[in-house]
């Protein structure tokens, strides 16, 4: 009788081990891992393997990378003077394009690659291209204006003098100074052009105005206050070779309105306006540099950044004009040739008296 019941709690005992083990290996049954597939493979478009004579201002481009599982793919470029492109000069694009805005090297062999990222940390690499600048003498300097001393500018085509008479050189600064603007004759919207102080340019060209814009008629440095109303800009203008025509780019800075301390653009295509602006407060100085690029193709790309007063031993920091580097609406149709230069206007008389005011200003033939 014993001996039974000890052989029945044995077969109890060993059924409930089993079951116990069965119920475990259920408990650590997982689903399989779904395994993560990187973005495809692409190739780099522009700048072409081993290309010379290439801009220091280039633009790149490459294919789209899919990525096999639908995820998001971002890009980063890797571009240096190292042959294996380690050096990682943007991140996170979102965009299959890159146009740089501090300029390379004259001169100098780079190499450039892509790498495609999903946001599983799944990367594709492109392979590595090259490419080699143009020499410093295919981009002279024509001519260098820091509007030393004190009197008229020197050397200026001028449209319309007479609706700002005050406009010279005053201790080393170009001075535009704005006290009347009856029947807005200083203004440049639409059919209205204002005075423009500027210099004959050939597509290619590049144009830099320095610690430009707009201060109180007792210091140009100081940036008149903003109540709200008032419209006084100065700034650099692109305009048709025949003023007859009135087509003109331009990219000021100042007070719109309600909108204080901006960068305006304005595209005018035979008389009409289309505008608009950087922001609210993104020029609180009252002032920045301001950048313009002409092409081959006679088109425009616009550029700013705060100013830099030492531009000779500190790198320029340039940021394409509303990430972009275009004004609004359509750009006029330019031929081979273009005025280009200073202009500072109103819109009614709010904010009168102030002065435009600008430390130096190159035209530069690419």
């Amino acid at each position: 009788m014993n001996t039974k019941k000890t052989i029945n709690l044995l077969m109890i005992l060993m059924l409930s081990v089993f079951v116990t083990s069965c119920g475990s290996d259920d408990n650590n049954t997982s689903d399989p891992v779904e395994e993560n597939n990187p973005p495809t493979s692409f190739n780099l478009n522009e700048i072409t393997n081993e290309a010379t004579d290439i801009d220091i201002l280039p633009v790149f481009n490459w294919e789209t990378a899919n990525d096999p599982d639908g995820d998001t793919v971002v890009y980063d470029m890797y571009l240096g003077t190292e042959q294996a492109a380690t050096n990682l000069y943007v991140a996170n694009l979102t965009t299959t394009s890159f146009n740089v805005t501090n300029q390379l090297n004259f001169s100098e062999t780079y190499y450039w690659r892509v790498v495609a990222k999903d946001n599983q940390g799944g990367e594709t690499s492109s392979t590595v291209y090259s490419f080699t600048t143009k020499p410093e003498e295919n981009n002279t300097i024509s001519i260098v204006d820091d509007f030393d001393g004190t009197g008229p500018l020197i050397d200026y085509v001028t449209n319309n003098a007479e609706v700002l008479p005050n406009v010279g050189r005053v201790s080393g600064r170009y001075h535009a100074l704005l006290d009347d603007n009856t029947n807005n004759q200083t203004l440049h919207f639409n059919q209205e052009q204002g005075r423009l102080d500027a210099k004959l340019m050939t597509f290619p060209f590049e144009v830099i105005a320095r610690n430009i814009g707009i201060g109180i008629t007792t210091d140009s440095q100081t940036a008149p206050s903003h109540n709200g109303t008032q419209y006084n800009f100065a700034g650099i203008q692109v305009h048709a070779e025949d003023f007859n025509s009135i087509n003109s780019s331009h990219i000021v800075v100042g007070h719109r309105g309600t909108r204080q301390f901006t960068i305006e653009g304005k595209n005018t295509v035979d008389g009409v306006s289309t505008v608009d602006d950087a922001g609210i407060d993104t020029a609180p100085l009252g002032r920045v540099d301001i950048r313009i690029v002409g092409d081959e193709n006679n088109e425009l790309t616009f550029y700013w950044q705060q100013p830099n007063l030492n531009s000779n031993s500190t790198p320029d920091e340039w940021v394409l004009y509303r990430s972009t580097g275009k004004l609004p609406g359509t750009e006029p149709s330019y031929d081979n040739q273009v005025y280009v230069g200073l202009i500072t206007y109103a819109f009614g008389n709010a904010g009168i008296p102030f002065v435009g005011t600008c430390d130096a200003i190159e035209f530069n033939n690419l």
